[in-house]
């Protein structure tokens, strides 16, 4: 049985990669909530609501809030747990909650995620002034900037000019009367947002895998892989990368092999977004080239290069990061129109047959832009 030390080498480092990027994936979600306030001199305060109990949920609004503090620099961010039902609440009850918060720190506003449906996200903005309390739901549509829409909207609708009165962020009870006060803007000033038809994303990849079917010999193989990516809003999504990889490799008595190539190849899935992750499925085509270089004892070396296409499938998870960072783990399986053979000049013995399926694990990063 023969040894392969750079695929001992390349499963110990594809090993050390995943582990820590997880563990650094949990210690961000584990500490999201110990991030250090923004710097208050001079700033406005916004409150920000975690209404979320599930682990699911609760990294939605952590990222929505990291969103806001990245969008809205000119606020001082205060994030506050509300209690478990916070969302199924009236109103009234809400506001009475919000408001004796707001008085203590001196807050113009609070904003929380209202509700996480299958193809949109609400958001609740509240703003206090001295004569009124205004309410207004922003909803957008889900995709990979879908928080960030939120975000941006926000900004906007807490444009000084409409904050113009308020008086450090003190509340009037006296005022607040939801009946003549809050039918100004509930809920039909609901903003449905899309700034964007499509989202682009750079890929950048890492591979191994084997053999599945109809091969001979060594089957182990690596690679890399960049390319780039149009996810659209509703979950569609197109992608063209270029594959370089190396493997399979055969070491004996009387041969060396060694076998390198490209890969472009293009794909179209569908993505199903689920807060902090992401599951997809996809189907590909794509056209490979081969150079493979052999040595034998009695001659050598020799190259040859040889064409195969192929088509895949596969899945993966993305996790993310932050709000532009995604990490993807894949499985993805190939199916090759032709097959290539090598012969032993002595005996006439194949020694390798490339294989008719094969499979693959794919980790890497997604940088949306």
């Amino acid at each position: 049985m023969h040894q392969f030390p750079r695929f001992d080498r390349a499963v110990r480092c594809l090993r050390w990669m995943l582990t820590t990027a997880f563990v650094w994936c949990a210690s961000i979600d584990a500490h999201a909530d110990d991030a250090p306030a923004n710097n208050t001199v001079g700033k406005s305060v916004l409150i920000t609501v975690k209404t979320s109990s599930s682990i699911w949920a609760k990294s939605l609004d952590n990222r929505f809030i990291q969103e806001l503090e990245l969008t809205l620099d000119q606020f001082s961010i205060r994030s506050i747990a509300a209690q478990a039902d916070f969302r199924a609440l009236p109103f009234s009850k809400q506001l009475n909650l919000l408001k004796r918060r707001a008085e203590r720190m001196g807050a113009v506003a609070a904003v929380w995620i209202d509700h996480d449906g299958p193809d949109h996200i609400e958001a609740r903005l509240l703003t206090f002034g001295n004569n009124a309390v205004v309410l207004r739901t922003i909803r957008v549509n889900k995709s990979a900037t879908a928080l960030r829409e939120l975000a941006l909207t926000t900004l906007e609708l807490l444009d000084p000019t409409q904050l113009s009165g308020l008086s450090n962020g003190k509340i009037h009870t006296t005022e607040i009367k939801i009946a003549e006060s809050l039918p100004l803007h509930v809920p039909s000033d609901t903003l449905g947002r899309s700034r964007k038809s499509f989202d682009a994303a750079l890929l950048v990849s890492t591979s191994g895998g084997s053999a599945l079917y109809g091969h001979v010999g060594p089957s182990m193989k690596f690679g890399f892989g960049v390319g780039g990516e149009i996810q659209l809003p509703s979950g569609l999504f197109f992608s063209g990368l270029i594959w370089a990889g190396s493997g399979p490799y055969e070491v004996s008595r009387d041969t060396r092999l060694f076998l390198w190539g490209f890969l472009p190849e293009l794909a179209a899935g569908y993505r199903l977004q689920l807060n902090a992750f992401s599951i997809g499925a996809m189907v590909g085509a794509g056209a490979s080239w081969t150079l493979a270089r052999i040595t034998f004892n009695d001659f050598g070396p020799e190259r040859v290069s040889f064409f195969r296409f192929a088509a895949s499938a596969g899945l993966d998870l993305r996790y993310a990061v932050t709000n532009c960072v995604r990490l993807s783990l894949g499985f993805r399986t190939g199916v090759y129109a032709h097959r290539e053979q090598f012969k032993r000049t002595s005996s006439d013995e194949i020694f390798l047959r490339t294989p008719f399926v094969d499979w693959c694990i794919i980790a890497g990063c997604v940088f949306l832009l």
